[in-house]
């Protein structure tokens, strides 16, 4: 069962570094990671290696009874890497390892630090994609507070434009008409949406940064009123919006602010990192460059594995665990497959492959070439209005006006038409419609392996270049 069943998509034969290669037709370039996921390209022989021995010692053993050792060293490794550059702020030296519920967990280790700070993260859940790790992190929040005799707390708050994934929780959270249309009358009815910080469009004339962040922190703070004292659980964003708005990375003092919203009212805040986190920006975290913000818990997928096998991961900052251990003493939610000792093998390999290789480093050099070719070679192109991201992970927005930033008519599908022309040229686009308000706007997205050069670089834009112009040409305004 095919997404698009009046037509059959082309078989893969095989695939290596950025590379895919088909049984009929020439190679194609993967510009996006496949859905932004393969951060370290195909193929990659190391982590062929690591499943293929996980899998003769052990493949899967029942998390609610016993654990594995890659379930705790990649918990342990996420713990870590997420605790980096929160030393400074610890009081003390401890550290160590621990069991995640099934889910593995740890804390402390190398580049980690030590440490009791309640805003230090303990404890890493294990699951088996990005939208089970959205909804784990929406039921481990509601848990917290459940935990602490706040019952009344079920409401969450989101944002318009944005995706959490497809189960029915963060399905629920999402914004995006075209994806939830036939859905929205058994979505939860305890989520509201706000404005998304989207400054291309959104920023009004003449409003500077500061003013425009105040204006959405006064909205969410309106809402929160809105909804009651003690009502909500948690706001939930990306931290830099994914493929509904395209690459939107947010105004400085942004996150700050929604922090200061959520805490003036005793909620959580929920950073869903699914597309935008584990190098992919940049950054080990797209979070650990907003300004000292910290999430109460983050969500990550697609990069952790590398697109290997299927992993996301939830991370819970220290006093939320704690919550729960003091309490009932179990995180009531579990999956058969959480915390899997394949899934965690592999995506262990890849994340050593990105710290020996300094591939994250090379997302944040390679994202300044790209910004640079983009603007350098379709910046001022008649119907290009904006090119925004961060490292890796970049978008060109469509308009019909510049000076307006009117949207193309939707009929004209621009965005799809500049990919059909990059494949058949060697390049694989990430094209998206509905950019604007889930009807509106155009845009196509970029997220190549961060293990990605200059020169591959140099002829994704060129054919992405020459994909626009021969599209175009065939638009009559």
């Amino acid at each position: 069962m095919h997404t698009h069943l009046r037509t059959r998509p082309p078989l893969v034969a095989s695939a290596s570094g950025l590379v895919l290669n088909f049984p009929d037709k020439g190679p194609i370039i993967d510009a996006t990671g496949g859905a932004t996921a393969a951060i370290i390209g195909h193929g990659n022989a190391e982590v062929a290696a690591a499943v293929a021995a996980q899998m003769a010692r052990l493949s899967y053993c029942h998390t609610l009874a016993y654990t594995n050792a890659p379930a705790e060293e990649l918990a342990a490794h996420l713990v870590c890497a997420a605790n980096a550059g929160l030393a400074d702020r610890d009081d003390g030296g401890e550290g160590g390892g621990g069991g995640g519920g099934g889910g593995g967990g740890g804390e402390g280790g190398e580049g980690g630090g030590g440490g009791k700070s309640s805003s230090r993260f303990s404890r890493a859940y294990l699951v088996g994609s990005g939208s089970e790790a959205v909804e784990s992190a929406m039921k481990l929040a509601r848990q917290y507070f459940w935990e602490k005799g706040e019952e009344g707390r079920t409401h969450y708050i989101a944002r318009r434009q944005s995706y959490h994934g497809n189960t029915l929780g963060a399905m629920s959270l999402t914004h995006a008409p075209g994806r939830t249309a036939p859905y929205q009358d058994i979505a939860m009815a305890n989520v509201s949406h706000v404005s998304p910080c989207y400054a291309y469009q959104y920023q009004r004339p003449n409003e500077t940064d500061e003013a425009y962040v105040a204006r959405l922190a006064g909205e969410l703070d309106e809402e929160f009123r809105r909804v009651g004292e003690g009502r909500v659980v948690a706001f939930v964003g990306e931290t830099v919006a994914g493929s509904i708005a395209g690459c939107v990375p947010p105004v400085r003092g942004y996150w700050r602010a929604v922090k200061e919203v959520c805490e003036r009212y005793g909620a959580l805040l929920i950073l869903d990192e699914v597309m935008c986190g584990m190098g992919r920006t940049g950054a080990a975290f797209a979070w650990q460059e907003e300004d000292g913000v910290v999430p109460d818990i983050v969500a990550v997928g697609k990069g952790l594995g590398g697109g290997y096998i299927p992993i996301a991961a939830v991370l819970a900052q220290r006093r939320i665990m704690e919550a729960l251990e003091h309490g009932s003493g179990s995180v009531v939610q579990s999956y058969t497959f959480q915390a899997h000792a394949v899934a965690s093998a592999a995506a262990l390999a890849v994340q050593r492959i990105v710290k020996r290789e300094g591939l994250v480093e090379n997302s944040k050099r390679m994202g300044e070439v790209l910004e640079r070719l983009l603007v350098e070679r379709l910046g001022e192109k008649r119907f290009v209005g904006n090119v925004r991201g961060r490292g890796c992970f970049y978008a060109v927005e469509f308009v019909k006006d510049k000076q307006t930033k009117e949207s193309l008519d939707p009929a004209l599908k621009f965005a799809f038409k500049i990919q059909a022309k990059a494949l058949d040229m060697g390049v694989h686009l990430y094209p998206m419609s509905g950019t604007v308000d889930g009807k509106r706007g155009d845009h196509i997205l970029l997220a190549p392996a961060i293990t990605v050069d200059e020169e591959v670089l140099t002829k994704i834009v060129g054919v992405f270049e020459a994909a626009y112009d021969a599209a175009e040409k065939e638009i009559i305004i």
